[in-house]
Parts: C-alpha cells; structure tokens; sequence
C-alpha cells in the first residue's frame, strides 16, 4: 500500500505538491492508494491534474482528510472510493477566484475562464454528492465550511474516522488536566487500584502530549502554539481544533485561492505585497551577485531587469507594459512612487493603479544593493576590531568612559559591625563618531543592458572601502599610540605596559608581557587587574613566526628558562609550549612599525579600545535620490563610526627587534 500526503499548497512546488510530483508518485504507486489531506487549497489546474490520476488509477484510492480540506484541497477529496474524515476536520468550497489586469475585453475573457471552472468544480461534487447543481453553486457563492457531521449528511464524504478510545480512569483530577469530562469525573470513585489509576492517567497524558507535538510537526505549526496547547493541559480534541484554527487562519492571511502559476506570475504568496517586494528585491539581490535566487524569488530566475521592472509596473496597474521599449520600462519603473498611483501616473499608470509592494522600483533597487554591500562589508571586517568592545553612541558628541579605581577588595563586615564608604577615583577617556561616505550612480543604460555586474563591483569597492576605515583607525590608534587623560602616551614605562628592550614574540618574551599585564593595578594602585592576554597583535612581517609559535605544542627547552620564580630552572629536551592554543594570532599590514608587536586583553571584560556606530547602525547605510545630472538614480553610501583609547593597562606593547 503507498501513502500521499498532501499536507500544504496544491500545486505548490515549494512543498512538492506541484502536479508533475504528485501525478508521479500516483502512477508509480501499486495496490491500494492513500491520500491524507492538510491542505487550504491551491492551483487549480495543477489540481484537476492530480483528480485525473487518481481518476485513472488501478487501484483502490481511500481518501483521509486528516484536517482541512479547503478550497481546491476539497475537490481532490471527492474523487476517492472512500472519503473518511477526522472527527475534528474542516472542509470548506468556495468560488474561484484570480488576479486579472487589462481593459475590459480582457476581464471578460478571465470571468469567462472562472464561470468555466466553476462549473468543472461543481460537476466534481456533483457526481460524489449527488446534490443539485444550482444547490452545490449557492453553497459555493457562499463559501461554505463544513464540520465532519455536515459533510456527511451532504455526501462529501463517505465517513467520519473513529473518534479516540480513551479508557475510564480513576483520580484523574489529581494530573492536573483543566477540561476534565464529566465521564472521567464520574469515574473517579469507580476504581480502586491506585498502581491501575496512575499507569492509566500517564498513558493518556503521554499520547495526549505526543499526538499534539505530531500534529504541530506534521503541519508546520510553529512551536509556541502546540507548547501552549500542552502547558494549558487543553485535551486533545480541543487541541486538533485549535490546531485546525491555526492553520484556516493562516491561509487566509496568505490568500490562498484558486490560482494557476502560468498565468498568476508564480508562487501564490507573492499575491502577498510584502512578500512580492522581498522576492523581487532578493532576485536583484541575486542578479548583482550572479548567483540564482532562491525562495519566492525563484520565480523570477532567468528574467532581465527590464522584466523585473515590467513585472512590477503590470502588478501596479500599469496598461500595455508589454509594448513599451526597455528604455522607457527602466525610465517608468524608476520615477519614484512608479507602480503607486504617485508620480508614474503621469506616465499613463493610471488612478486605479495597485498598491503591490511597500517599495517603489528605486527603493527594491537600492534596497538589493544595501544588502549586497552589506554582505561585501561583512565579508572584509578587520579583525582589529577583536582587540575592542563594541560601545554604540546616539549623537556625534564626545562622550567618556568611566574608569574606577581605588576600591580593591571589599572591607570584611563583622557580626554586627558597620559597612564603610569607600572613595571612588575616576579618570575620563573618549572618543566619538564621525561620518564616513560617497556616492555612486545606477544607470539607466546599466539596468536596460542588464549589466548589475558592474554595479557588483562597485558595491564590493564601496564595502572594502567602508571596512577599511574602520581598520584604519583603529591602526592609526595603535600606530600613533595617543595620549591619554593623563597625558602620558598609551605605551610608556610610566604605564607598565611597555618592554624593557624589544625582542621577537618567544615564549620568553610572551611570558615577560603577560606577567606584566597581570600585575598591573587599578587607579590608586589598590587592586591587581589582572588582565590575560587573549590576542597577539603582530606586523605581517611576523605572521608566519607568530602563528607557528601559537600552534606549537612543544617547544625547546632552550626556550624555556621561565621568570619569576622559575627563573633559572634548567629543561632537557622538548617541553610543551605554555602559549599553545591560549592566544589568537592576529596579523595587519597596517601597523607602521615593522618589527612591534602587541598583547591585547578580552574586550569583554578587560577593554582597552572601544568602537560603535551611531544609533546601533552597524554596517553602511544607502539613500537615493532621481538623478539629474547623472541619467539614472545616485544612491548615497554612508557609515557612521568612531573608536578611541579606553584603558592602557589592557594592552602591552614589544617595540621588537
């Protein structure tokens, strides 16, 4: 025996219910067929397919409709020798409906082609039913749901499934369930086993759970519901109809309906606005990185920018797009408010134009090409910016960072005795944002010619170019090594973070460094920081050396004659690296000195630089305006970002050899 299941969108390929997959399946089955249904509808054409196969099988074809059977979803289930419902199902038929666009010729023609496959519709329920045909078109016109008991007694289906046995248990009051029924709390003194009450109550409640958490996966409800379901102990035929519920709502939000993809554009949901903007934008998206779209935008694989831009003036109302030159589609699709009834009604859109997408042309436009400089951008992050934390601003104006000092450890309080104020010192570092930005040009020529591969290289220029600021401030801090509010240089003997005489990154002088950064103190020289090292900042003149040493496991022991009080030991032999794996190696052709070398500690929680971005902007930001000058729209490139000094005892500097 084969089993289909048809649980999603008929005809929807994205669900693998388009007619070539499930006609397939139905002819390559042998013996006894069944189909369960979970379907608010779909195509209708791809639908009528799949009733022809199942018409023409051999075999016996027993329909299951395991929840709702809506719309084209109740016309399949009509051709089954045996039709059975769930006891907590849906079914529900309606009049088809599409999306039409033309003069008034063309929306003749299109209620013509409904009137046709209305008829096609109800001579399907007419032969299962038997109902009247002028009957079976008023139920339709009023879209009309059935609970099973309904559609039984019309002849839908030919049963209803048995309902779940659940057998009678005593003291089920004390699980917890809050919709008892009134059989079970009868029950409840009618057993008197205790070991037979318990092993009962957990059965039921097991399959209670486990039928529910089945269902939400089976029908793709997303997880909070069936967990509240469980938490509200809501039992279980209540639970299949509250799922049910969700799912009618569902398809309604999306519009599910009578749609063939030959002739609506592609997958349904795109009748959605929101959800046709993204799909074009991901497919420009795409376009610029020469990759195929994916998703709802998958539709559109294959098609030009100039059939883009025709596609969305026709979904906006736009009359005979088909004839208009490509030029003069770009020139039409780019006029802001195009598509909108706003601007582009000057160029013949018309009053009646449709709101399809919360986007005009330009904005799907600079919108597909944020998101490819955004994704340029994080592809070339420096990984100086590991060393610092990130600290956002909301306006351009200095602000400092307090630094306590003073406080040490806390005071032991005896029995009784009194807690002491303690004296904070503070002193004040800071840093602020700045504005960093360019502008380039979409052309018109660019879009006609379909060429978004220049526009691509552009993008990545301007992400390398956004990612190099970055990188080259926070270099130039470490480079020029600035003063802090102290007025003494950030790396400087005064500050303990300096070496005595530069040596190459060794153990020996690893070891000296992190000594070093765990003895320095707060403010008032109280408390120890101690700050570990986390990061090696080298020039990349010592990458390679730097990364070997890391990634040793073992070292000679000529290497290891140690400090502090292993100062003077004597090794034989190979013995193992005490740095290996504890610090990350990080290389930037940008610092100056050729031969320095620094250890940074955990941003996290030992900062010694900070950045940030204004108002949590953390990637460039685009803005267009018409162009004027320039044949096309100018989309403005701009990213807000700062980075400064906070603590120098987080950091220790090797001036090399």
């Amino acid at each position: 025996m084969t089993e289909i299941l048809l649980y999603g969108i008929i005809g929807d390929s994205f669900d693998h219910l388009d007619a070539a997959t499930v006609t397939e399946a139905i002819r390559a089955s042998t013996g006894p067929l069944t189909v369960r249904i979970n379907s608010a509808g779909g195509y209708v054409m791809e639908g009528l397919a799949i009733i022809q196969a199942l018409r023409a099988y051999q075999g016996k074809v027993t329909i299951y409709i395991d929840g709702l059977a809506a719309s084209m979803a109740s016309a399949i289930a009509m051709v089954g020798d045996e039709t059975i419902m769930a006891e907590s199902g849906l079914m529900m038929v309606h009049k088809p409906w599409d999306s039409s666009i033309g003069n008034a010729d063309d929306l003749r023609r299109d209620a013509a082609k409904l009137d046709r496959i209305e008829a096609q519709l109800i001579g399907i329920y007419a032969k299962r039913t038997g109902l009247p045909e002028g009957e079976l078109a008023k139920m339709l016109a009023a879209e009309t749901w059935m609970t099973p008991e309904e559609a039984l007694a019309k002849r839908f289906v030919t049963s209803i499934a048995a309902p779940l046995q659940i057998a009678a248990m005593a003291k089920a009051t004390g699980f917890g369930f809050r919709h008892l029924p009134d059989c079970l709390k009868q029950q409840d003194n009618t057993m008197t086993t205790e070991s037979t009450d318990t092993t009962q109550a957990v059965a039921l409640e097991r399959t209670r759970i486990s039928t529910i958490m089945a269902l939400g996966t089976r029908h793709r409800v997303p997880e909070a519901v069936t967990q509240d379901l469980i938490t509200r102990g809501v039992e279980l035929s209540l639970a299949r109809a509250a799922i049910l519920d969700h799912l009618a709502t569902e398809g309604d939000r999306l519009n599910i309906g009578h749609t063939n993809p030959a002739s609506s554009g592609g997958h349904v949901t795109l009748d959605n606005p929101a959800t046709y903007g993204a799909a074009i934008k991901s497919a420009l998206v795409s376009k610029i990185g020469g990759t195929a779209a994916e998703g709802p935008a998958a539709e559109f694989n294959g098609m030009s920018v100039v059939d883009l831009a025709r596609d969305f003036l026709a979904r906006g109302g736009a009359r005979d797009v088909h004839r208009i030159a490509p030029d003069r589609v770009i020139s039409l699709a780019m006029a802001p408010s195009a598509g909108r009834g706003g601007r582009g009604g000057r160029w013949g859109l018309g009053s009646a134009a449709i709101t399809h997408t919360t986007d005009d042309f330009p904005d799907l436009v600079g919108g597909a090409a944020e998101t490819y400089l955004i994704d340029r951008y994080k592809r070339q992050q420096s990984a100086l910016k590991l060393l610092a934390r990130k600290r956002n601003r909301t306006d351009f104006r200095v602000q400092n960072g307090v630094q306590v000092g003073g406080f040490g450890s806390l005071d032991r309080v005896g029995e009784g005795g009194e807690f002491k104020n303690k004296t904070i010192s503070t002193r004040k570092e800071g840093w602020k944002i700045d504005t960093y930005g360019n502008i380039f040009n979409v052309t018109r020529q660019m879009l006609v010619n379909d060429h978004l591969g220049a526009l691509a290289d552009i993008l990545t220029a301007m992400a390398g170019a956004a990612a190099d600021v970055e990188a080259n401030i926070l270099a130039a801090l470490i480079n020029s090594a600035p003063k802090m509010a102290d007025g003494i240089p950030v790396f400087d003997a005064r500050h303990n973070n300096l070496a005595d005489s530069g040596t190459p990154p060794t153990v020996l002088s690893l070891d000296a460094g992190r000594m070093a950064m765990r003895q320095q103190k707060d403010l008032d020289g109280v408390g120890l920081i101690d700050a570990n090292p986390k990061f090696l900042l080298v020039p990349v003149g010592l990458q390679t050396s730097a990364e070997t040493l890391i990634a040793s496991a073992s070292i000679p022991s000529t290497q290891a004659t140690g400090s502090g009080a292993s100062a003077g030991v004597a090794y034989t032999g190979d013995v193992a690296n005490p740095f290996a794996g504890k610090l990350t190696p990080i290389a930037d052709p940008r610092l100056t000195n050729p031969t320095a070398w620094y250890l940074f500690a955990d941003p996290e929680f030992s900062p010694s630089l900070e950045y940030g971005y204004l108002d949590g902007n953390e990637a460039p930001f685009t803005d267009s305006k018409e162009g004027w000058t320039v044949d096309g729209t100018e989309y403005k490139v701009r990213h807000d970002f700062g980075a400064g000094w906070m603590d120098y005892r987080m950091a220790w500097k090797n001036p090399g050899a």
